[in-house]
């Protein structure tokens, strides 16, 4: 049998065939920075190596908010994803604060990807507190394994510490704070899949696996 919610996209099956009849937009996702404190090994958005500046024609809050309104009004926009870079980056916060904000007034969902590294406690406090829906990066159970593929020492660690601060705040057990780990899978993790799953399931956290996007860095690691 079908099921009534998709998992881990919140709409049901009617309501996908419906926007896809009627030109409706459900769903979009919004790079908030250019700017990146990671240098993963699979990235599809950058083809230097290592962390990377905010760019020159990023989208400003008053853009990205003038877009939400508008595919609120007229295609009934219902989820907002929030990417980057790194979209918890201290320089991006004030936009970051402003398009939560847009989203709470216009009854717009959003989900924000982090890799997890700058997510202190009052970070996760302020998801908290915009009842956020998170998913963090997590490449495997093991930290030499993650840390290689984002290319940045000490980032599981980091990640780790920010999923138990946000499970302290009720992420996990409390239907209104969703979390998520994102991994892209590869011939380095692969053999983590179970273990990752079997965390995640104890923990209330879904799975969002991607396989490798073969551009930028993507295509440079391919093996």
């Amino acid at each position: 049998s079908k099921p009534e919610i998709i998992p881990g996209l919140d709409f049901t099956p009617e309501e996908v065939e419906d926007a896809r009849c009627q030109g409706k937009l459900l769903s979009a996702d919004i790079e908030l920075t250019e700017a990146c404190n990671a240098s993963c090994k699979y990235c599809y958005r950058y083809m230097a190596e290592g962390p990377q500046p905010p760019g020159p024609s990023e989208l400003t809050a008053t853009q990205i908010i003038r877009f939400l309104r508008d595919a609120r009004a007229h295609h009934g926009m219902r989820r907002l994803c929030i990417l980057g870079g790194e979209p918890l980056l201290r320089p991006a916060r004030p936009k970051y604060l402003a398009v939560m904000n847009a989203c709470k007034e216009l009854g717009i969902r959003h989900v924000t990807f982090t890799n997890g590294i700058c997510l202190d406690d009052e970070t996760a406090r302020m998801l908290r507190d915009h009842k956020a829906a998170v998913c963090i990066k997590l490449n495997a159970m093991s930290a030499k394994v993650h840390d290689q593929l984002v290319g940045t020492p000490g980032a599981f660690e980091k990640a780790m510490r920010g999923f138990d601060r946000l499970f302290a705040l009720g992420y996990g057990s409390d239907k209104e704070l969703q979390i998520a780990f994102e991994s892209v899978i590869t011939r380095d993790n692969y053999s983590e899949i179970e273990a990752m799953w079997v965390w995640a399931r104890k923990r209330g956290v879904l799975p969002y696996v991607e396989k490798l996007t073969v551009q930028g860095r993507g295509a440079r690691h391919i093996e």
